[in-house]
């Protein structure tokens, strides 16, 4: 291959991704080794990358390249200049909104063209701090949209996950995207590491229904059918739990990011039944978004620097 790897940058399901370079010109990019991979996921994500490689807050792909020799294949992509988001020191209600609203466009702009990304967390989104932009990468797990289509239900990571793929639900959309994102949005307000941290996927509901109460989640898995005998086990194993006010997360530690509407839009993406979430393109016509600053040339001055002072620590985990 025309390309020299300099550093191991991080592992993903399918493959690894590396700092590199061009031997001949020298421009650095980022490659994602992938060893053996099956020819249509392979082809899905080349495709997926195409279809988003317009938008600004997406990795833009620059070329497939094979290795004959080792059958290894690799994406070459743009090296991007920022780090994964720390959810635990974002300063201000601004820049949340400020990223947020980055990342729910990339989102609009994937599902308007039929394709769900299913593995939106933190570690997939990559900040600038200086500049302000956001990046959402690693499209390995995305999807092209058909409805009535049943999908596979181990994706995502388990901090993200919707309830969905927890009980099983197999013909779920977009809105999954809402579910993992909401989680952020959430972990930025609250400053946590994950909002909710489960040990397993039974243990991660457990940790949403201390929030989220049972009443919606039985509701939820009437609704779908659901009627895995374990989840039935786990469910009874809960009580009867009541939803918490997300007031209650609430402490000193935050109170300066919460506001009335970031509330109202968390508890809009964050619902049990899929059907009933916010969408992207509805999310970005939320009040949170409604009369504020959509650049991030404001966070330089004076008065918005003294707001960033004083910051605490991250709050506890659910």
């Amino acid at each position: 291959m025309p390309y020299h790897t300099t550093q191991h940058l991080g592992s993903g399901k399918y493959g690894d991704v590396y700092a590199g370079y061009h031997t001949e010109t020298g421009d650095e990019f980022a490659m994602k080794v992938l060893d053996n991979p099956k020819y249509e996921k392979l082809q899905r994500e080349v495709m997926i990358l195409h279809y988003m490689e317009e938008h600004p807050n997406v990795v833009h792909l620059h070329e497939v390249v094979h290795d004959e020799q080792s059958a290894a294949y690799a994406l070459v992509m743009e090296r991007i200049p920022g780090e994964p988001l720390n959810t635990t020191s974002v300063p201000s209600t601004m820049r949340v909104r400020h990223y947020l609203r980055q990342v729910l466009e990339a989102l609009d702009h994937a599902h308007s063209r039929g394709i769900m990304h299913r593995d939106v967390k933190k570690g997939n989104l990559l900040v600038n701090e200086a500049s302000g932009q956001v990046w959402l990468i690693d499209w390995g797990l995305s999807e092209f949209y058909l409805p009535g289509k049943e999908y596979p239900v181990r994706v995502a990571t388990r901090a993200y996950k919707g309830p969905e793929l927890l009980l099983g639900i197999r013909d779920y959309d977009y809105s999954l995207d809402m579910w993992s994102l909401g989680c952020v949005f959430g972990a930025m307000l609250f400053r946590k590491s994950q909002l909710f941290k489960g040990e397993d996927d039974w243990h991660q509901l457990k940790k949403i229904v201390r929030v989220l109460g049972t009443d919606g989640l039985d509701e939820y898995a009437e609704r779908y059918q659901v009627s895995n005998p374990e989840y039935t086990r786990v469910r009874a194993g809960m009580g009867d739990v009541k939803r918490k006010p997300w007031r209650e997360l609430v402490n000193e530690s935050n109170k300066t990011l919460v506001t009335d509407e970031a509330l109202d839009l968390l508890g809009q993406m964050l619902r049990y039944d899929h059907a009933e979430r916010i969408s992207a393109a509805q999310a970005l016509k939320h009040p949170f978004f409604a009369n504020h600053p959509d650049t991030y040339e404001v966070f330089g001055s004076p008065d918005l620097l003294a707001e960033h002072e004083g910051v605490s620590g991250p709050g506890e985990e659910l």
